[in-house]
């Protein structure tokens, strides 16, 4: 019997196992099926996709989800963020609610493999933050070219594409110009001077509102 406790903040209602069944029966097998173990949020979709992980992982349990993501209800009833992928919302705004002793937000890493949608993640996630008025964001990846992909899986979630802006395109002697929005950067630019300016237009991710 699963005892559930419910949450609701400014945000969607989230339902928390307060007891989770776990196998620690030894077994040949090396990958168990994953579904979130702790947590339950109303009208959320299943994963596209079957998930899977280690036998091992699956015997650990997870903290307590209590975060109430702030997202529109229509985008997880139509499944564009699934309840895996709501899981790594949940965790990351948990985390970016907590201020450190330096005065710093908080940061969350995600570690999940191909095919559970990092992308989508990361765009759920902004857009939660975005949401509670964080209104500047960085999105670091491997190349420029590859903005077209964020802005792919932004759109997928039904948030605003357009927010989206390559900092690559901004003169090395100009500042950013944009006041708002998520300032795409490929590995190559933090070698440059671009890096400095790119500081100075973040400042307010880690210690804004």
């Amino acid at each position: 019997m699963l005892s559930e406790e419910s949450f609701q903040g400014a945000g969607l209602t989230i339902e928390q196992r307060a007891d989770v069944e776990k196998n620690t029966e030894l077994t040949d097998a090396v990958y168990d099926t994953y579904k979130p173990a702790k947590l339950i949020i109303p009208n959320s979709q299943e994963h596209p996709g079957k998930l899977v992980e280690s036998a091992a992982m699956s015997s650990i349990e997870p903290i307590d989800p209590i975060y109430s993501p702030h997202l529109p209800e229509k985008a997880i009833k139509s499944g564009a963020i699934s309840i895996a992928q709501l899981e790594a919302v949940v965790y990351a705004g948990q985390a970016h609610s907590e201020i450190l002793p330096n005065g710093s937000r908080k940061g969350y890493f995600i570690g999940d493999g191909t095919g559970v949608g990092k992308g989508r993640e990361i765009a759920a996630i902004l857009w939660d933050n975005w949401n509670q008025g964080r209104h500047k964001a960085v999105w670091l990846s491997q190349n420029s070219p590859l903005m077209k992909d964020a802005q792919r899986d932004i759109a997928g979630v039904g948030w605003n594409k357009n927010l989206v802006f390559d900092i690559q395109k901004t003169k090395l002697q100009e500042s950013i110009k944009e006041k708002e929005g998520i300032g795409f950067v490929g590995y190559g630019t933090l070698r440059t001077k671009k890096y400095t300016r790119l500081i100075l237009w973040s400042v307010r991710i880690v210690r804004g509102p």
